[in-house]
């Protein structure tokens, strides 16, 4: 077969100055606008939007933009005037605060219109953003929230009351991936043979219930550790007894991590849980 040589598409002449067609500009008009739609988790966070801009009279503006988001996970959305003519280049990073990969998520888009009613007409970035880690159009791929590695979270819970089971609650906004659990055990002397278990729910139904590795008398004060990376094999080695986890188990909001004892007596009392997860945002624009 012969070979067939395609030659590069020559440079066009306009207004007497010679300009390379670009496949990533977008032409605005005056009634084009950016929008902002971001998540996080972390207080005291702060986005700067900064680009530049042909506008229709052939000259190169540059524009900066300040977006302060939610601090709880809720998705903010804000819209921003830019004008008519064609969109060059945009970054935003995180110009106050010290998030880290996973805490604070970021999408520009080209919209049709600026407030009520409004009409997406181009994506242009998303994902997350640090102080020293920007994305940037063109170049950043557009990922999804729930994408990549996402940040790991060691949280103490709450103390629950004598008598009472451990919970814990996926917040909203967010989806978790438990890593690993721990609490302490407490039994009163009231006798019968206690078996502690961590259960996973949606809110109401029980979807996964990994029981401890053997049970409890009264009296006595035992750990409880659940974790990913440990075999099938669970070590009953009282005080402190080890099983493992589920493996890559998406929880959503909404749902519990929680004990559910068998024989559970008056009296008994857990700690505490300080446990481990892998945290993703759930952005709703």
């Amino acid at each position: 077969m012969a070979e067939r040589a395609f030659p590069a598409a020559p440079v066009a002449v306009y207004g007497g100055q010679r300009i390379i067609a670009s496949p990533f500009q977008f032409s605005t008009t005056d009634d084009d606008n950016l929008q902002i739609v971001s998540a996080n988790s972390l207080a005291g966070v702060a986005l700067t939007i900064q680009g530049r801009r042909l506008n229709e009279k052939g000259s190169i503006e540059a524009f900066s933009f300040l977006h302060i988001p939610t601090s709880d996970r809720v998705s903010r959305t804000e819209n921003y005037k830019i004008g008519g003519g064609a969109l060059l280049n945009l970054v935003v990073f995180a110009s106050s605060g010290a998030p880290k990969i996973g805490q604070t998520y970021v999408s520009a888009r080209i919209i049709r219109g600026l407030s009520a009613a409004t009409i997406v007409l181009g994506g242009l970035l998303g994902g997350y953003v640090t102080a020293a880690q920007p994305l940037a159009y063109p170049g950043s791929p557009i990922q999804g929230s729930i994408e990549g590695g996402g940040v790991i979270r060691s949280i103490v819970g709450t103390d629950p009351a004598a008598t009472t089971e451990a919970s814990e609650t996926v917040p909203t906004g967010a989806r978790w991936q438990l890593l690993s659990w721990s609490i302490q055990f407490a039994t009163s002397a009231t006798p019968a043979d206690r078996l502690v278990r961590l259960q996973l729910d949606d809110g109401t139904t029980p979807y996964a219930d990994v029981p401890a590795p053997a049970v409890q008398a009264a009296s006595n004060t035992w750990r409880y550790i659940f974790a990913q990376g440990i075999s099938l094999t669970s070590i009953a080695n009282a005080p402190n007894l080890i099983q493992a986890a589920p493996l890559d188990l998406p929880l959503l909001a909404g749902h519990r991590l929680r004990t559910a004892t068998t024989t559970m007596q008056a009296g008994d009392n857990y700690s505490a849980p300080t446990f481990s997860v892998r945290e993703w945002l759930e952005v709703q624009s």
